[in-house]
Order: C-alpha cells, then sequence, then structure tokens
C-alpha cells in the first residue's frame, strides 16, 4: 500500500494540472480554427485551380460544420508549454497515464467520474463557441480567403482580429 502512495499523489497533481490550465483566448482559438480549416480544405479532392464565389460560398458551409465539429476533439496539454503548442488534437498524455494505472488495477478516485474523461472538455467547448462565433462574423472575409487561396489566419486573426501571429510549429 506504501508503494501506491507517491502514486496517488502523483495522480493527484496530474488532474489538478490537466485542469488549471488557460483557456483559449480568442486570437488563440482563431489560429486553432484557420489551421484547420485549411486542413479541411486540403482534403478537397478536385478543387478547381480558380474558384467561383458561388463555389467558395458553398465550400464554406461545407467546412464550417465539420471544422467547428472538429474543435471538440481538441485538448490542452500544459507540458506544451504556453500558446498555440499547447493545443493538439487527441487524448492528453496525463489522462492516457491516468487509463493506464487504472488498467493495472490502481483505484483512482477523481472529482471528475470516469465516464468524463473522454468527453470533451471546458476548453474544447469554448474553440467550439469561438468557432461558430468566428464563422459567422468573418464569413464573408473567409470566402474571400477561399476564392482568393489566401491565408484565413493572416487575414481574419491577424488583420481583422488584429491578433498576434503564431509562427510557432503547426498544429
Amino acid at each position: 500500500m506504501l508503494l501506491f502512495e507517491p502514486l496517488i499523489i502523483f495522480v493527484v497533481l496530474l488532474v489538478f494540472s490537466i485542469h488549471s490550465e488557460k483557456l483559449p483566448t480568442k486570437c488563440e482559438s482563431c489560429s486553432v480554427i484557420a489551421r484547420e480549416f485549411k486542413d479541411e480544405l486540403f482534403k478537397i479532392r478536385n478543387l478547381p485551380k480558380a474558384i467561383s464565389r458561388d463555389k467558395a460560398e458553398e465550400l464554406f458551409l461545407e467546412l464550417s460544420e465539420r471544422v467547428c465539429k472538429n474543435m471538440l476533439m481538441y485538448r490542452i496539454d500544459t507540458s506544451k508549454g504556453s500558446g498555440i503548442e499547447r493545443f493538439f488534437k487527441g487524448t492528453p498524455e496525463a489522462l492516457k497515464q491516468l487509463k493506464e494505472l487504472r488498467d493495472k488495477g490502481v483505484k483512482i478516485t477523481m472529482d471528475v467520474p470516469e465516464e468524463l474523461w473522454d468527453k470533451p472538455g471546458v476548453e474544447s467547448s469554448l474553440l467550439k463557441q469561438h468557432c461558430e462565433a468566428l464563422l459567422e462574423e468573418y464569413e464573408d472575409i473567409i470566402v474571400e480567403t477561399i476564392m482568393n487561396k489566401t491565408s484565413f489566419e493572416i487575414f481574419v486573426c491577424s488583420i481583422e482580429m488584429k491578433c498576434p501571429r503564431f509562427y510557432k510549429k503547426e498544429l
């Protein structure tokens, strides 16, 4: 039993660090949304070289719901520092470790019920809310970036929202 005591303290500290991270700012959200939008746009096969306004609007509508839904897959990993690098799709390392410990028979007591471990966190829900608001507010500019094949992140996040550019590695 003495062997598990330090382990339980470690788990409690890990859980505390998972829930004490800073929530995404609108600028961080914009950058994550812009990159996700770009990734989804690149997945479309047979994208014409010249994109008409009608086609750009169609693409905007097609991608908007998917991009905002994808925000629920994002998590924050405080071990990756601050800023845009802390956002990633998938399961946080700390949660993976908790699941491994549980699978090995370690009793884990937390404020968060186990059935909620894989549910989107507050940060994911906030990213989704920011996504819906941003896409609605800047729809015309985003459609223009699709038509002209220009950067959503530069035109919406940097120019319109006056956010600093996040020059760090891609998500």
